[in-house]
């Protein structure tokens, strides 16, 4: 057993109460917890992902497109993989920067792994020495971290894909509309977005972050840790995505384990109204569309209409 699965393993062992306090207490004094006990992902995991988003939304090429990823996190790896696949840009849009944009590169780093199958061109050879960020100038891709500031600064109508893995549950409630609109603003008309969003809460793979008020969730400490989720339901998020102007072009629910499901007298009353289905849900996968120019002037044709 490899040492982060034994890291996993005894993370499991930990009630979800002491979880949290522990990542509070990360929040309010960083380095609390040694770096060897924080879960990290494998590039190879990484880049499937990537994959599977392209099969999903039935892209075959990249090829003269630009893309976007919402919070790449560590790693930057689909810039490399984008381009290698022909596109033309990416944006990596982050609140910080957690890749180390000013270290160096090295090319045998488990990063820049190859694409071998679909490869329309390979990845630029270095002649001297270079950081992360001159690298990802030679692809062509920006590396925003300021979190909703490097979203404005993305053209309007700049990106043909948008892509997030787990990142839309970690938008800070109180900007997450901007964010959509935003994200929905630098898309080209008929553009694809995919992202998979975890509804659990992050210390336990419950829901027990739905005891919580608003006014006691919603603050600067809560804001701090590497968790925070905005427990935004998954009938909410389509809600709001539907009001910034996209269309669902599929959903697919993944059920949560009902070993770790709340009673409903568990929940904070805020919460009181949630439906069975909402609750069930521990995650999903959905592809987003913003429609071309003509059919979203016919469909507000068609809404002028019928107020009249």
């Amino acid at each position: 057993m490899t040492a982060e699965c034994l890291v996993k393993s005894a993370k499991n062992l930990i009630p979800w109460k002491l979880r949290y306090r522990i990542k509070l207490t990360e929040a309010r004094h960083p380095g609390f917890i040694p770096d060897i006990l924080k879960q990290k992902s494998e590039p190879v995991y990484y880049n499937d992902v990537f994959y599977q988003a392209l099969e999903t939304m039935g892209i075959e090429s990249l090829e003269e497109k630009v893309i976007c990823e919402m919070g790449p996190g560590q790693f930057l790896s689909h810039a490399f993989l984008a381009y290698q696949l022909g596109a033309a840009g990416s944006y990596l849009l982050e609140i910080g920067d957690f890749a180390g944009q000013d270290r160096y590169v090295k090319m045998n780093q488990p990063l820049l792994l190859k694409e071998e199958n679909r490869k329309i061109r390979s990845l630029p050879k270095l002649g001297k020495a270079v950081t992360w960020n001159e690298y990802l100038k030679l692809l062509n891709a920006q590396y925003y971290t300021d979190g909703i500031d490097g979203y404005r600064r993305v053209p309007d109508l700049a990106a043909d894909y948008v892509f997030s893995f787990s990142v839309m549950e970690h938008i800070r409630k109180n900007v997450f509309r901007e964010t959509m609109r935003e994200m929905y603003r630098m898309m080209k008309y008929g553009g694809l977005s995919y992202h998979t969003v975890d509804l659990k809460d992050h210390f336990g793979g419950g829901k027990n972050h739905l005891r919580f008020s608003e006014t006691d969730w919603e603050n600067s400490s809560h804001y701090s840790m590497d968790n925070y989720t905005n427990r935004i339901s998954c009938s909410k998020l389509v809600s709001i995505w539907k009001e910034t102007g996209f269309s669902v072009v599929s959903l697919k629910r993944e059920r949560m384990d009902k070993r770790k499901l709340l009673r409903r007298s568990q929940l904070h009353p805020v919460f009181s109204d949630m439906s069975d289905k909402d609750l069930m849900t521990g995650s999903f996968t959905v592809v987003l569309k913003k429609e071309k120019m003509e059919k979203l002037e016919a469909s507000q044709t068609r809404q002028w209409t019928s107020q009249r």
